[in-house]
């Protein structure tokens, strides 16, 4: 024990930095001549009066630097320029020169190698031929000061403390032990250094929503799909502001989470029965991936997946697919790599997430991963634990009135048990099927894996199977 807290303090002396402690954690390249875009540089460090300003300002007269890092109490320091040839040509005007602006010292940089970059972190760019319908981002959606001003306001404010993040939130609380809204206490309207706010966003998620749509009408109606059909017979594409208005009204949930650097949070769908389609976030402070996953429902395996870089003050909308039938999250780690670049997560990184609360069953087209649906199909047709007494009853109430082709069912059953067998069939057969058709080819990339272990390997060749079964 003793000569492993000695062997600690001539690091912590030497300015080596223990893994983990810092998002860049360097080290020499088994080849030295291969250009890199992060340095080494000797003869230049917090022992000979560097400062990290110092640095930067020299180096910035080359390109953008990432990142500057130097070691406490030693001669030496690290760099990270954003490309190689930047980091390069800084290499080729310094190494063996006298800078004056660094203490008339003569510096000596080599190419450096960064550990992470041996890690598993995926580039961002090699999934981003992947579509998800309904997604938009945003760049640079608020200003620097707005940036500012909105984390101080946040601040202000009292925090609540859940793992790995710290929470606030507005306008209603979503309880995250029942992963629903507490419609029965709303908290207010949103404060007034927030409205403003919330109102661009809105406007936001509307655009995301018209071109979405847009898309899927000219999808439908391409004359590639659809090589037969009268082009006198295609209707114009026509969606009203009062139309959205109605479907997508402004939000009146508002989450802030903290994040610091290398916290995430877990792959994830937001409630169906909590919230309306349009979700929302703004970045803060620092930039992060975002993580889409489609996942096979019993296994959980991941069928297809696409990562998003989200830059500082950009905002991210979620509708339609992405907001109902793909899961998201924000992986745990200290960087991330976009197109060979590393982009660390050095600083505490703030979301505010706007979303619109629903208050009644979720009658989107996605039943298998709806929770809504999913209980109604389970517990009866017209009982929902997320909906008050009152609306249970006038659901059930509805329905029998107009139950008069019910099957004759066990007296015994209950009578919200008591359903209509076309009203089934078209509910959980038909719009299932309809709803999985349009996105079929973008979704099903892999076979399930007991298929493919136990039938596709087994099978003989020119052999025949029967598929016979009552589909979902």
């Amino acid at each position: 024990k003793t000569r492993s807290e000695t062997k600690k303090k001539r690091q912590k002396e030497k300015g080596e930095v223990e893994k983990g402690v810092h998002p860049f954690i360097y080290k020499k390249p088994s080849d030295k001549k291969k250009a890199s875009q992060h340095l080494f540089i000797g003869n230049c460090g917090d022992s000979t009066g560097v400062t990290v300003e110092k640095l930067t300002k020299v180096c910035n007269e080359y390109g953008p630097v990432l990142n500057v890092f130097i070691a406490p109490k030693s001669s030496c320091s690290y760099l990270s320029f954003e490309n190689i040839d930047h980091a390069q040509n800084f290499k080729k005007a310094v190494d063996g020169k006298t800078i004056e602006a660094l203490g008339n010292r003569r510096l000596h940089v080599e190419n450096a190698k960064l550990k992470q970059l041996e890690s598993s972190i995926e580039d961002v760019i090699e999934t981003q031929n992947v579509v998800v319908k309904g997604l938009k981002i945003f760049e640079d959606f608020i200003t620097e000061e707005e940036e500012q001003y909105f984390i101080q306001q946040a601040n202000l404010a009292k925090w609540e403390n859940l793992p790995k993040r710290r929470v606030q939130q507005y306008g209603y609380i979503f309880d995250y032990k029942i992963r629903n809204v507490d419609l029965e206490n709303p908290l207010g309207s949103f404060p007034d250094w927030l409205q403003p706010l919330s109102k661009r966003v809105h406007s936001a998620v509307l655009q995301t929503v018209r071109e979405t749509k847009l898309n899927e009408f000219n999808q439908k109606y391409s004359h590639d799909i659809n090589s037969n059909l009268d082009p006198n017979s295609i209707p114009s594409f026509s969606i009203t502001d009062e139309n959205l208005l109605l479907d997508y009204p402004e939000p009146d949930q508002m989450t802030v989470n903290e994040y610091e650097p290398g916290n995430g949070i877990g792959s994830h769908i937001d409630t169906h029965s909590a919230f309306k389609d349009g979700i929302s976030s703004l970045s803060l402070g620092s930039s992060s991936v975002l993580l889409m996953t489609q996942t096979e429902p019993i296994s959980g395996e991941i069928l297809i997946k696409r990562q998003f870089f989200l830059p500082r003050r950009s905002l991210v909308v979620l509708s339609s697919d992405a907001r109902y039938l793909w899961r998201h999250g924000i992986p745990f780690r200290k960087s991330d790599r976009v197109n060979n670049v590393i982009y660390p997560r050095d600083s505490t990184r703030v979301s505010f997430t706007f979303r619109r609360s629903l208050g009644t069953v979720c009658s989107c087209p996605f039943i298998a991963v709806c929770d809504s649906q999913q209980h109604i199909k389970i517990h009866g047709l017209d009982s929902n634990p997320n909906l008050n007494n009152d609306q249970n009853n006038n659901n059930n109430n509805n329905n029998n009135n107009n139950n008069n082709q019910s099957l004759n069912m066990d007296p015994n059953l209950e009578e919200d048990q008591k359903v209509n067998a076309s009203e089934v069939e078209k509910k959980y057969v038909k719009d299932v099927y309809n709803s999985i058709a349009p996105h079929w080819d973008k979704t099903r990339y892999a076979a399930w894996p007991i298929v493919k272990e136990h039938i596709l390997s087994e099978t003989p060749r020119f052999g025949i199977m029967g598929d016979i079964g009552c589909g979902n």
